[in-house]
Protein backbone atom coordinates (compact mmCIF):
# COMPACT_ATOMS: atom_id res chain seq x y z
CA UNK A 1 0.00 0.00 0.00
CA UNK A 2 1.74 3.59 -1.05
CA UNK A 3 2.08 5.97 2.03
CA UNK A 4 -0.83 8.49 0.40
CA UNK A 5 -3.00 5.49 0.14
CA UNK A 6 -2.31 4.62 4.28
CA UNK A 7 -2.65 8.11 4.85
CA UNK A 8 -6.55 8.46 3.21
CA UNK A 9 -7.39 4.95 4.87
CA UNK A 10 -6.53 6.12 8.10
CA UNK A 11 -8.53 9.73 8.22
CA UNK A 12 -11.12 7.87 7.00
CA UNK A 13 -10.97 5.55 9.72
CA UNK A 14 -11.01 8.70 11.91
CA UNK A 15 -13.87 10.17 10.30
CA UNK A 16 -15.77 7.69 10.49
CA UNK A 17 -15.30 6.81 14.30
CA UNK A 18 -15.55 10.93 15.02
CA UNK A 19 -18.44 11.51 13.09
CA UNK A 20 -16.63 14.24 11.21
CA UNK A 21 -15.86 14.87 7.41
CA UNK A 22 -12.43 13.95 6.74
CA UNK A 23 -12.32 18.03 5.04
CA UNK A 24 -13.14 19.12 8.81
CA UNK A 25 -10.34 17.05 10.12
CA UNK A 26 -7.73 18.44 7.35
CA UNK A 27 -8.99 22.16 7.65
CA UNK A 28 -8.62 21.52 12.00
CA UNK A 29 -4.79 20.30 11.42
CA UNK A 30 -4.46 23.00 9.21
CA UNK A 31 -5.29 25.64 11.91
CA UNK A 32 -3.70 23.63 15.11
CA UNK A 33 -0.74 23.45 12.58
CA UNK A 34 -0.82 26.98 12.26
CA UNK A 35 -0.74 28.03 15.67
CA UNK A 36 1.91 26.09 16.45
CA UNK A 37 3.96 27.86 13.37
CA UNK A 38 2.90 31.08 14.52
CA UNK A 39 3.80 30.44 18.17
CA UNK A 40 7.42 28.97 17.22
CA UNK A 41 8.16 32.11 15.44
CA UNK A 42 6.86 34.36 18.30
CA UNK A 43 9.28 33.02 20.67
CA UNK A 44 12.00 33.24 18.17
CA UNK A 45 11.41 36.76 17.79
CA UNK A 46 10.77 37.14 21.84
CA UNK A 47 14.78 35.33 22.44
CA UNK A 48 16.20 37.83 19.79
CA UNK A 49 15.27 40.69 22.09
CA UNK A 50 17.50 40.37 24.63
CA UNK A 51 16.65 40.57 28.71
CA UNK A 52 12.95 42.46 27.52
CA UNK A 53 12.29 39.15 25.38
CA UNK A 54 13.21 36.76 28.47
CA UNK A 55 11.09 38.61 30.64
CA UNK A 56 8.09 38.83 28.83
CA UNK A 57 8.68 34.90 27.76
CA UNK A 58 9.25 34.17 31.64
CA UNK A 59 5.79 36.21 31.88
CA UNK A 60 3.77 34.08 29.52
CA UNK A 61 5.20 30.63 31.04
CA UNK A 62 5.88 29.42 34.65
CA UNK A 63 6.35 32.85 36.30
CA UNK A 64 3.62 33.87 34.90
CA UNK A 65 1.66 30.88 35.90
CA UNK A 66 2.83 30.93 39.47
CA UNK A 67 2.25 34.52 40.21
CA UNK A 68 -1.20 33.94 38.93
CA UNK A 69 -1.65 30.87 41.56
CA UNK A 70 -0.23 33.16 44.22
CA UNK A 71 -2.68 35.70 43.40
CA UNK A 72 -5.52 32.94 43.44
CA UNK A 73 -4.41 31.65 46.88
CA UNK A 74 -4.16 35.58 47.76
CA UNK A 75 -7.83 36.24 46.43
CA UNK A 76 -9.52 32.76 48.46
CA UNK A 77 -7.53 33.80 51.63
CA UNK A 78 -9.05 37.48 51.93
CA UNK A 79 -12.38 35.88 50.79
CA UNK A 80 -12.49 33.00 53.27
CA UNK A 81 -11.71 35.52 55.78
CA UNK A 82 -14.53 37.84 54.35
CA UNK A 83 -16.85 34.94 54.35
CA UNK A 84 -16.02 34.28 58.33
CA UNK A 85 -17.23 37.58 59.28
CA UNK A 86 -20.45 37.11 57.12
CA UNK A 87 -21.50 34.04 58.80
CA UNK A 88 -22.36 31.04 56.66
CA UNK A 89 -25.99 31.39 57.66
CA UNK A 90 -26.22 34.45 56.09
CA UNK A 91 -25.00 33.42 52.55
CA UNK A 92 -27.38 33.56 50.17
CA UNK A 93 -27.49 29.98 49.02
CA UNK A 94 -29.98 30.44 45.59
CA UNK A 95 -27.44 33.00 44.60
CA UNK A 96 -24.21 31.10 45.21
CA UNK A 97 -24.94 28.16 43.11
CA UNK A 98 -26.80 30.49 39.78
CA UNK A 99 -25.12 31.74 36.60
CA UNK A 100 -25.22 35.44 37.63
CA UNK A 101 -22.75 34.20 40.36
CA UNK A 102 -20.79 32.22 38.17
CA UNK A 103 -20.00 34.83 35.97
CA UNK A 104 -19.26 37.61 38.42
CA UNK A 105 -16.48 34.96 39.82
CA UNK A 106 -14.83 33.97 36.41
CA UNK A 107 -14.78 37.70 35.98
CA UNK A 108 -12.74 38.04 38.87
CA UNK A 109 -10.47 34.83 38.44
CA UNK A 110 -9.73 37.10 34.74
CA UNK A 111 -8.54 40.06 36.34
CA UNK A 112 -6.07 38.46 38.51
CA UNK A 113 -3.80 38.29 35.29
CA UNK A 114 -3.68 42.14 35.31
CA UNK A 115 -4.18 42.99 38.74
CA UNK A 116 -0.88 42.64 41.02
CA UNK A 117 -2.14 45.34 43.32
CA UNK A 118 -2.93 43.84 46.87
CA UNK A 119 -5.61 46.36 47.56
CA UNK A 120 -7.28 45.12 44.21
CA UNK A 121 -7.29 41.98 45.12
CA UNK A 122 -9.07 42.67 48.48
CA UNK A 123 -11.44 44.99 46.72
CA UNK A 124 -11.99 41.90 44.57
CA UNK A 125 -12.74 39.50 47.26
CA UNK A 126 -15.15 41.96 49.32
CA UNK A 127 -17.07 42.27 45.55
CA UNK A 128 -17.86 38.25 45.82
CA UNK A 129 -18.50 37.79 49.27
CA UNK A 130 -20.87 40.69 49.11
CA UNK A 131 -22.31 39.17 46.13
CA UNK A 132 -23.02 36.29 48.58
CA UNK A 133 -24.28 38.01 51.09
CA UNK A 134 -28.54 38.17 51.88
CA UNK A 135 -27.52 41.50 53.03
CA UNK A 136 -26.70 42.24 49.09
CA UNK A 137 -29.33 39.95 48.17
CA UNK A 138 -31.70 42.78 46.45
CA UNK A 139 -28.44 44.64 44.88
CA UNK A 140 -29.03 44.54 41.06
CA UNK A 141 -25.49 45.80 40.60
CA UNK A 142 -23.71 42.93 41.24
CA UNK A 143 -21.54 42.12 37.82
CA UNK A 144 -21.50 45.74 37.54
CA UNK A 145 -19.59 46.62 40.80
CA UNK A 146 -17.20 43.94 40.35
CA UNK A 147 -16.39 44.82 36.63
CA UNK A 148 -15.27 48.28 37.62
CA UNK A 149 -12.72 46.80 40.02
CA UNK A 150 -10.54 46.07 36.78
CA UNK A 151 -10.35 49.54 35.65
CA UNK A 152 -9.19 51.34 39.47
CA UNK A 153 -5.21 51.94 40.05
CA UNK A 154 -3.58 52.59 42.91
CA UNK A 155 -4.73 56.08 41.93
CA UNK A 156 -8.61 56.00 42.10
CA UNK A 157 -8.91 53.82 44.96
CA UNK A 158 -6.73 56.63 46.81
CA UNK A 159 -9.54 59.03 45.90
CA UNK A 160 -12.34 56.76 46.64
CA UNK A 161 -10.84 57.03 50.21
CA UNK A 162 -10.17 60.74 50.17
CA UNK A 163 -13.72 61.50 49.09
CA UNK A 164 -15.05 59.04 51.72
CA UNK A 165 -13.82 60.63 54.44
CA UNK A 166 -15.99 62.22 57.25
CA UNK A 167 -14.74 65.12 59.03
CA UNK A 168 -15.18 64.65 62.56
CA UNK A 169 -17.57 67.35 63.83
CA UNK A 170 -20.18 65.79 61.42
CA UNK A 171 -20.10 62.27 62.76
CA UNK A 172 -22.67 62.47 64.80
CA UNK A 173 -25.14 64.39 62.55
CA UNK A 174 -27.73 62.39 61.21
CA UNK A 175 -27.07 60.32 58.35
CA UNK A 176 -28.45 63.05 55.09
CA UNK A 177 -26.68 65.95 56.61
CA UNK A 178 -23.67 63.66 56.67
CA UNK A 179 -24.13 63.03 53.08
CA UNK A 180 -24.47 66.51 52.44
CA UNK A 181 -21.45 67.73 54.03
CA UNK A 182 -19.64 65.08 52.41
CA UNK A 183 -15.52 65.91 51.36
CA UNK A 184 -15.40 68.15 48.10
CA UNK A 185 -11.99 68.39 45.43
CA UNK A 186 -12.26 72.54 44.03
CA UNK A 187 -10.10 73.30 41.58
CA UNK A 188 -7.83 70.11 41.09
CA UNK A 189 -5.08 70.15 38.06
CA UNK A 190 -2.75 67.76 36.59
CA UNK A 191 -2.80 63.63 37.51
CA UNK A 192 -5.35 64.30 40.26
CA UNK A 193 -8.10 65.54 37.87
CA UNK A 194 -7.46 63.42 35.06
CA UNK A 195 -8.14 60.75 37.86
CA UNK A 196 -11.32 62.45 38.83
CA UNK A 197 -12.41 63.12 35.84
CA UNK A 198 -11.98 59.42 35.05
CA UNK A 199 -14.10 58.38 38.02
CA UNK A 200 -16.71 60.55 36.67
CA UNK A 201 -16.62 58.68 34.30
CA UNK A 202 -17.14 55.49 35.24
CA UNK A 203 -20.32 57.77 37.85
CA UNK A 204 -18.41 56.95 40.64
CA UNK A 205 -18.03 60.60 41.27
CA UNK A 206 -20.02 63.98 40.51
CA UNK A 207 -18.15 66.41 38.49
CA UNK A 208 -19.67 70.06 38.67
CA UNK A 209 -18.29 73.26 37.58
CA UNK A 210 -18.77 76.51 40.00
CA UNK A 211 -18.89 79.77 38.76
CA UNK A 212 -18.35 83.33 40.12
CA UNK A 213 -19.84 84.47 43.32
CA UNK A 214 -21.07 87.87 43.84
CA UNK A 215 -20.03 89.29 47.42
CA UNK A 216 -22.95 89.50 49.79
CA UNK A 217 -25.14 92.24 49.66
CA UNK A 218 -24.20 94.67 52.49
CA UNK A 219 -26.06 98.34 53.48
CA UNK A 220 -24.76 100.88 51.03
CA UNK A 221 -24.53 104.51 53.13
CA UNK A 222 -21.90 105.86 50.75
CA UNK A 223 -20.14 106.41 47.38
CA UNK A 224 -16.96 104.77 48.42
CA UNK A 225 -19.13 101.66 49.68
CA UNK A 226 -20.54 101.32 46.22
CA UNK A 227 -17.39 101.66 44.70
CA UNK A 228 -15.98 99.30 46.78
CA UNK A 229 -18.81 96.68 46.43
CA UNK A 230 -17.99 97.35 42.86
CA UNK A 231 -14.62 96.53 42.87
CA UNK A 232 -15.36 93.25 44.83
CA UNK A 233 -17.99 92.52 42.55
CA UNK A 234 -15.87 93.41 38.69
CA UNK A 235 -12.80 90.99 40.53
CA UNK A 236 -15.05 87.87 41.62
CA UNK A 237 -17.26 88.23 37.94
CA UNK A 238 -13.01 88.08 36.22
CA UNK A 239 -12.59 84.61 37.83
CA UNK A 240 -12.87 82.06 35.62
CA UNK A 241 -15.02 78.61 36.62
CA UNK A 242 -13.82 75.87 38.63
CA UNK A 243 -14.43 72.15 38.47
CA UNK A 244 -15.38 70.69 41.89
CA UNK A 245 -15.92 66.39 42.42
CA UNK A 246 -17.03 64.89 45.21
CA UNK A 247 -18.72 61.33 45.85
CA UNK A 248 -21.99 60.08 43.84
CA UNK A 249 -24.35 57.95 45.25
CA UNK A 250 -23.18 54.68 42.98
CA UNK A 251 -19.79 56.21 44.39
CA UNK A 252 -21.02 55.66 48.00
CA UNK A 253 -22.67 52.23 47.15
CA UNK A 254 -19.65 50.89 45.30
CA UNK A 255 -16.90 51.87 48.12
CA UNK A 256 -19.67 49.94 50.43
CA UNK A 257 -20.38 46.81 48.32
CA UNK A 258 -16.13 46.09 48.57
CA UNK A 259 -15.71 47.31 51.87
CA UNK A 260 -13.40 49.85 50.66
CA UNK A 261 -11.48 51.08 54.24
CA UNK A 262 -10.20 54.25 54.63
CA UNK A 263 -6.55 54.75 55.17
Amino acid sequence: MAIDDEIQQKLQQLAESSGVSVQVILRNATVVAGVAFAASQSESLLQSMGLLGTAILAAMGEVGKGRFRERLLELLAALKQRMDEVGEQKIDRDYIFGEEFQSVLFDALDQLKTSHDRTKIQLLASALASCAAIEFSLEQRKELFVRLVRDLTAFHIHQLVELSKEKPQIKSFPPEMRWAYRPRVKGPDGECLMVLQQLAGEGLVEETIEGPKPPHARPISSQSDAARFLAELLEELSKPPVRCFRLSELGRDFINFVALKQE
